[in-house]
């Protein structure tokens, strides 16, 4: 049958929303049908869990434009073994905003409990925004020795990631899958994505995802996650040479709250074995480098953790541009021991190391930020340790100065060289703006100084 067109007096070849064909039989069902329409404007469907569909730059969807939509499908059912399949031919679907084709299969398998997907999804154009992703929150209680911060991301969101990471490796054991994705033109977040090809495949309780080819953030891409079940045992294994993601997904994933923005690059292997998720993380073996250039850090967390430099930095309200950031970690049963870690700013440097452990998503990190103004420094040697949600900072007494605070020459090392190349293994990848000069004069460091009541 054919969807009827709307009648108008004013525009009689307005264009219809949709129009559809079907054929086939009831019982048992066997339909054909074909799928065609145009629209000047269609809705925004939300896509849940945070995930949302944006333009070209950057700005939240509601309204697709210029959309058209083509494609043949087929569904059969039969009641006697409940078994379903339904196909999609030549799907097409395009807007100003959004575009892309289809070939996909679905259905049960082996009974109505395994699934089986398979076929191609050909992007032209897509963007997408993580929404709930990039709120956080914080709680901040203090005593005379200790400052208390508790920092959550979205309530809902982090629910539903902690769902998922527990459900992740059951799903992925219980579903058959052959998809082959491209994309042209995608985003997610900030972060751009161009000619990329990746292979998802799951069978017999194997999961492979590869990325085989693409461009992210101006780096050649090259990823693999296996994920194999033998007998009760789940085989995680990871690498990445390198994976860029959006910096708040990425911590999403992990379970913290999304303190920078901008593209991180992962470089490393990592592998873990057990019955369930906490089972692999206990395990977890291999190196892992995260870094990332010319991005953002929240003022807000430095205020929180920063000890006695607190009041500095809360001068500032936006978010402190960094040069670089980056982190290496060797992981060894589960824990990971951080041998670099810390970020440059411009007058703002932090270094450090310490250990992580995701299965008790806690840390224990000794930290030297470090504050130059015209020929001074101020150092502030800290201790931050305990959960993710409930961070806590010691400060600790600096060699030659007062309780927390050390001043100093000035330094003039540049830390990106060495975090990026500690956390990036020898693999290449785009340097950080240069440092810039520090003309900002004596009064500058002399305020500095009234600030902190020196």
């Amino acid at each position: 049958m054919k969807a009827p067109a709307p009648q108008s007096t004013n525009n009689a070849d307005k264009e219809i929303p949709a129009g559809f064909h079907l054929a086939g039989t009831v019982s048992p069902t066997d339909i054909s049908g074909s799928l065609s329409g145009v629209a000047p404007a269609l809705p925004v469907v939300a896509l849940g869990g945070g995930w949302s569909l944006a333009d070209d730059v950057g700005r939240e969807l509601s309204i697709l434009h210029g959309v058209s939509m083509s494609g043949d499908f087929h569904f059969t059912h039969s009641s006697g073994d409940k078994k379903w399949n339904a196909f999609i031919h030549n799907g097409a679907f395009s807007s100003d905003e959004l575009s892309f084709q289809t070939e996909l299969a679905a259905g049960p398998e082996n009974g109505v409990s395994q699934w089986k997907l398979g076929g191609t999804l050909d992007i032209s154009q897509a963007h997408l925004i993580s929404g709930n992703l990039q709120n956080f929150g914080k709680r901040l209680g203090t005593s005379k020795a200790k400052s208390a911060v508790k920092l959550s991301p979205d309530e809902e969101t982090r629910k539903a990631m902690e769902e998922a990471r527990e459900t992740a490796l059951s799903n992925a054991s219980s579903t058959s899958a052959d998809i082959r994705l491209t994309a042209k033109d995608f985003s997610v977040d900030d972060v751009a994505y161009h000619d990329l090809a990746a292979h998802f495949l799951s069978q017999n309780g194997a999961t492979h995802f590869e990325i085989t080819k693409g461009v992210g953030d101006n780096q050649a891409l090259s990823g693999r996650l296996e994920v194999t079940k033998q007998d009760q045992n789940y085989h995680f294994a990871l690498q990445a040479s390198p994976v860029i993601l959006p910096s708040q997904l990425l911590f999403e994933l992990f379970g913290a709250p999304a303190v920078l923005s901008g593209a991180s690059e992962l470089v490393g292997h990592l592998e873990g074995q057990g019955h369930d998720l906490n089972g692999v993380l206990s395990t977890l073996t291999g190196k892992l480098g995260a870094s990332t250039i010319d991005s953002s850090l929240k003022r807000q967390i430095l205020v929180d953790l920063a000890g006695p430099l607190r009041a500095i930095f809360k001068l500032g309200s936006k978010d402190i541009p960094l040069r670089c950031a980056a982190a290496a970690a060797s992981f060894n049963n589960g824990r990971g021991d951080i041998s670099a870690f810390g970020f440059e700013a411009s007058h703002l440097s932090l270094t450090g190391n310490g250990w992580i452990s995701p299965i008790q998503q806690s840390l224990d990190l000794r930290l030297n930020p470090q504050m130059s103004y015209a020929g001074e420094v101020v150092n502030s040697p800290l201790e931050v340790s305990g959960e993710f949600g409930d961070l806590k900072t010691v400060a600790l007494r600096a060699s030659g100065g007062p309780l927390g605070l050390q001043l100093g020459g000035a330094n003039n090392t540049d830390n990106c060289k060495s975090l990026l190349s500690a956390a990036r293994m020898g693999i290449t990848g785009p340097e950080p703006k240069e440092a810039a000069d520090d003309n900002k004069g004596e009064k500058v460091a002399s305020g500095l100084l009234r600030i902190l009541g020196l």
